[in-house]
């Protein structure tokens, strides 16, 4: 019974994707399901939602590291609509969809990390979500299959372009994620200087 419910939710959550309501059913999701972890991720929504306009200016590049549907990207580009995003997704199969929605935006297919090459990818065909090269979220329950995947690191990505901002959600290789951000990416882009009154 159980394996029956967990199916049909997957069912239900890959026609959500399908049809562009993810955002929608989160919300919805978040309003009725009172579990600890629907909670949290509520909460974090709503302080992301707060950040953005505080730290990211209408120019500023961001880049949405493990971006799925582009929930986290869409806020993005509502506060910077002005620059070309990067959206990182490793994922093939959600990259039309992110192309489709965000026209403005360089969509990569890849996983970052701290390397070059190609890599054994884990993609949970129930929770697209919980996906990774070493997916630290995934139970047995769930169904996956493995994919060969390009790797490749956030410098390569950028090319010597500074973002403002870096979002990385990447199930349990965030580290390997930043240790391949040994360039230009972790310097902010310069500061106005104010000149303080003369005496």
């Amino acid at each position: 019974m159980f394996a029956f419910l967990h199916r049909l939710r997957a069912r239900l959550v890959a026609t959500v994707d399908r049809l562009g309501w993810r955002d929608r059913a989160l919300a919805l999701q978040g309003a009725l399901n009172p579990s600890p972890r629907v909670r949290r991720d509520r909460r974090d929504t709503r302080q992301l939602r707060a950040l953005l306009p505080a730290v990211v200016g209408p120019d500023d590049l961001c880049v949405d590291v493990g971006a799925n549907v582009g929930s986290v990207a869409a806020e993005i580009v509502r506060i910077a609509p002005r620059a070309a995003h990067v959206l990182v997704e490793p994922l093939p199969d959600l990259r039309p969809a992110l192309t489709r929605r965000f026209p403005h935006c360089e969509v990569v297919t890849a996983a970052l990390t701290d390397r070059e090459g190609t890599g054994t990818f884990v993609a949970v065909t129930d929770r697209p979500t919980r996906s990774g090269l070493r997916p630290n979220m995934r139970t047995r329950s769930m169904r996956s299959r493995t994919i060969t995947v390009e790797l490749t690191t956030l410098d390569r990505v950028l090319g010597g372009r500074p973002a403002r901002l870096v979002k990385i959600d990447v199930e349990g290789t965030e580290l390997e994620v930043l240790r391949g951000c040994a360039g230009d990416a972790r310097s902010p882009p310069a500061r106005r200087r104010v000149r303080a009154p003369a005496a």
